[in-house]
C-alpha cells in the first residue's frame, strides 16, 4: 500500500501531538521548574504550596487532549480506525494548533525589553504553527476521504 501524501502528513501530525503529550506528562515527573518553562507559572506555585491536585490534574487533562489530538490525526490517516466528527475535528485541531502558533508575530516583535518574552516562547509557536501546518496539508489532501470511509 502507497499511503497519500496527505496520510504522510496527518500521521506526522498525530506524532508531534503525542510527543506533545508526553511533554505534558514530563513535566509532571519534573515538577514546578517545568510547569515555569511550560508558561503555567501559577501550577509551578501552587505545586510549591503543597497542592498538587490542581496542577497535575489541570495537566493530565491538558495531555488527554492532545492524545486525542493525536487520535484524530491518526483516524485522518488511515492509522487507525475512523472517529466520530474526523473532518470537522481535524479542521478545528489545525485551527487551534496554527492560532496559536501566529502568536509568533506578536511575541516576535515583543522579544526585547521592556516586554522581553523569552525565546523559547517564539519557539513553542513556532512548534504548534508547523503543527498546525502538517494538519492544514493532511486536510486539504486528504479532504475528500475525510468526508467519507476511513482513508487508506
Amino acid at each position: 500500500m502507497n499511503p497519500s501524501a496527505g496520510s504522510l502528513w496527518l500521521t506526522a501530525a498525530g506524532a508531534c501531538s503525542l510527543v506533545i503529550a508526553l511533554a505534558h506528562l514530563g513535566a509532571i515527573a519534573i515538577g514546578p521548574a517545568a510547569w515555569r518553562f511550560m508558561q503555567a507559572p501559577e501550577l509551578a506555585e501552587q505545586a510549591q504550596r503543597g497542592a498538587w491536585l490542581r496542577p497535575v490534574a489541570l495537566t493530565l487533562a491538558v495531555t488527554a487532549v492532545f492524545v486525542a489530538w493525536g487520535a484524530y490525526a491518526w483516524s485522518g490517516a488511515g492509522r487507525l480506525p475512523r472517529l466520530p466528527l474526523l473532518r470537522p475535528a481535524l479542521v478545528a485541531i489545525a485551527a487551534v494548533y496554527t492560532l496559536r502558533g501566529a502568536l509568533v508575530v506578536y511575541q516576535a516583535r515583543h522579544l526585547f525589553p521592556p516586554d522581553g518574552y523569552p525565546a523559547r516562547f517564539i519557539v513553542f509557536s513556532l512548534v504548534a504553527l508547523a503543527v498546525g501546518a502538517l494538519h492544514v496539508a493532511g486536510v486539504f489532501a486528504n479532504w475528500n476521504a475525510l468526508a467519507g470511509a476511513a482513508p487508506r
